[in-house]
């Protein structure tokens, strides 16, 4: 993940999903996480022109599933408007549905260095437990205007036809569904309503 489009794409997955059963899964699910927070890799992040070095305190890829699953319910928190009443059938895995943001506070330390005769630039240095480094990208991104595309897919249920699939996606150009199933689903309902009129 390198431009703040793929990573608001992943958290907006990332809050949504059913966590994995298989183990290969689970590592890719890992690597994807690990790709978000930059794993320990100094890199350009979240569109500053500035080269930003992640230091997290723990290894992403050794995150518990207890681990993994209580950071999807602080993402799915910061992702659900206070008041948004289709929480509960958008985030099935969260029970709380009532928005609240977070249980606890997100610690990062965040510095300036200088390495003198290598980079005539300061390096943004950021240090925090995997958990913290994700959430703080998150409320990054959740900032930026980037955000301000965020959607909800309008296209019918799988499940009930008669309720909309609102899922959250992040809009690229003019797309109006979450998913390419989804379009087709809409689709369809276009075309029986169509024909029930002729």
């Amino acid at each position: 993940m390198k431009t703040p489009e793929e990573m608001l794409s992943f958290a907006l997955r990332f809050g949504q999903i059913e966590l994995p059963t298989r183990k290969v899964e689970w590592d890719k699910l890992k690597a994807d996480i690990t790709a978000f927070v930059g794993g320990r890799l100094g890199r350009v992040h979240l569109g500053t022109a500035r080269i930003v070095i992640i230091s997290p305190e723990d290894e992403p890829q050794e995150l518990s599933e207890k681990e993994i699953s209580q950071l999807q319910e602080e993402v799915a928190r910061l992702l659900v408007p206070r008041t948004d009443p289709h929480a509960a059938r958008i985030f099935p895995h969260w029970k709380g549905a009532k928005g609240i943001v977070s249980d606890r506070p997100v610690r990062v330390i965040t510095e300036w260095i200088t390495l003198i005769g290598i980079c005539a630039e300061p390096i943004f240095v950021i240090r925090g437990t995997t958990h913290d480094i994700f959430l703080h990208f998150l409320l990054s991104l959740l900032m930026q205007p980037l955000a301000t595309q965020i959607r909800r897919c309008p296209a019918p249920s799988k499940r009930n036809p008669t309720q909309e699939c609102e899922k959250l996606f992040l809009r690229i150009r003019r797309q109006i569904y979450c998913s390419e199933t989804c379009t087709e689903r809409a689709g369809k309902q276009t075309r029986r309503r169509k024909q029930r009129t002729a």
